[in-house]
């Protein structure tokens, strides 16, 4: 469900270059696998989502072009939902597991488009055993970078671990940076190519309980080894 806002804002420089890479078809979706250890269910997981679109505005943030102008205005909508799936692997092997995932991953990592409206962040969560699960998110290049991913992540984790709360300090609002960067005097933009994130960045591993971040854990590694054999089977 979405509701309208009706206020635009100017999009930052960083913005302005994504913008131009998505209509040459250069920018992709940013993506990421997340490999949870702990008691979180799909309802929990369901939840912590719909909070984190609550929390950071760019998750809720569309953009709309109006008649002679080259880029859009960005628009912050009061309220949309995510893209939220759940899905069961428990009954499945560990190889047949990991190529699920794999499936999952490479199909948010596709060429980045808009997004003119919601929902701005897509998630696939699936239980793969007793206190395992994975979580694969993807969001438009417009939206996030990197870091930002890692960000979302790290809120997810807190969510989870019951030590974020409303109380907790707001994230600074994305329209108000983009004012800021375009209150700055020009300078050079780095033209570099916006690409998916590569292997090893776009995987992490919760302990929900130790919150800690791993990128060596087990089923990873087979990931890695199932995608390494199809590129070879490619060949």
């Amino acid at each position: 469900m979405e509701n309208p806002a009706t206020a635009g804002f100017w999009l930052s420089p960083q913005q302005r270059l994504v913008w131009s890479l998505q209509q040459q078809g250069y920018a992709y979706r940013a993506s990421c696998l997340v490999l949870i250890e702990g008691a979180v269910s799909a309802d929990d997981m369901g939840r912590f989502m719909g909070r984190l679109v609550a929390r950071h505005e760019i998750l809720r943030t569309v953009y709309r072009h109006q008649a002679g102008m080259k880029f859009p205005f960005q628009v912050v909508l009061e309220s949309v939902n995510p893209a939220f799936e759940a899905v069961d692997l428990s009954a499945l092997s560990q190889s047949e597991q990991c190529g699920q995932l794999e499936k999952f991953l490479l199909d948010e990592q596709v060429q980045s488009v808009g997004p003119e409206a919601g929902p701005v962040l897509t998630a696939k969560f699936a239980t793969l055993g007793n206190n395992r699960s994975a979580l694969v998110l993807g969001v438009p290049a417009m939206s996030v970078d990197r870091g930002s991913l890692q960000v979302l992540v790290r809120d997810l984790e807190q969510f989870a671990r019951g030590l974020l709360t409303k109380h907790a300090e707001e994230p600074l609002r994305y329209i108000q940076f983009a004012q800021w960067q375009n209150d700055l005097p020009p300078s050079p933009l780095h033209l570099g190519r916006v690409r998916p994130l590569r292997e090893n960045e776009s995987r992490h591993r919760i302990e929900i309980r130790q919150a800690q971040f791993s990128r060596s854990d087990q089923l990873c590694r087979a990931i890695r080894h199932i995608r390494a054999h199809r590129k070879r089977r490619q060949l």
